[in-house]
């Protein structure tokens, strides 16, 4: 680092140049030693925060799977018994505070055993898809359809009535009685359907329903019964 003035003889004259000469090799190496040193850390900082980023994506990921294996069927990909009870439970506290319509349906395949034990369960499993695949295609999205257990099937319909909720059934059980299926023997199904009512609790609304399903079984099967 160089710094120098003119200097004049006392006539006025330039003698010389007066100055300093400093070496700062030493200043200059360690600023670059330190620039150097800052890139290297945020480069370190940038793999680490994007290293960071992938595990919250696979973590977020594996949350959802997660989420997905304990409230979904693992055969028909609809909801499982405990998310429906969730929702139920909700949907039912909603319905005592705001006074709003809800109904429920409960439906069986009949004489399913008689398909697994002629057909095997390579059969019968596929049936529960196409069923499930039926009824979906056949209900609104703010309706709650679920496997509750074997071949046995709740839908919980939201600012419905006993009566429209008996149509919603007599046309899914129609539809099923009249699609052709993946195995020779015809396939129908039982409906039982109540609405939840001013004197009425989780227990039972659960119980008039399955007495419904029950009674519509023991009328003659491929029926709607509504209590």
């Amino acid at each position: 680092s160089d710094r120098g003035v003119p200097f004049n003889d006392p006539e006025g004259n330039f003698a010389c140049y007066i100055g300093s000469c400093i070496d700062v090799t030493e200043q200059v190496e360690a600023r670059e030693y330190l620039r150097e040193r800052d890139e290297h850390l945020k480069l370190l900082v940038n793999e680490r925060t994007a290293e960071l980023k992938q595990k919250q994506i696979a973590m977020e990921e594996l949350n959802r799977t997660l989420e997905k294996q304990a409230t979904t069927d693992a055969l028909t990909g609809i909801y499982n018994r405990m998310k429906f009870n969730e929702i139920f439970e909700q949907l039912v506290a909603q319905a005592i505070r705001y006074k709003i319509n809800i109904s429920l349906i409960m439906f069986d395949i009949d004489n399913f055993k008689l398909i697994n034990d002629t057909y095997g369960h390579q059969a019968g499993d596929p049936i529960l898809k196409e069923i499930t695949k039926l009824i979906h295609e056949n209900i609104r999205h703010i309706d709650t359809f679920a496997r509750c257990g074997g071949e046995e099937f709740m839908i919980l319909t939201p600012h419905t009535d006993e009566e429209s909720a008996f149509k919603l059934a007599e046309k899914l059980r129609e539809i099923i009685r009249t699609t052709k299926f993946s195995v020779e023997q015809h396939i129908t199904c039982s409906f039982g359907v109540t609405q939840f009512k001013d004197r009425d609790n989780i227990d039972s609304f659960l119980k008039q329903v399955d007495d419904s399903l029950y009674r519509s079984k023991h009328a003659g099967k491929d029926r709607v019964e509504v209590i």
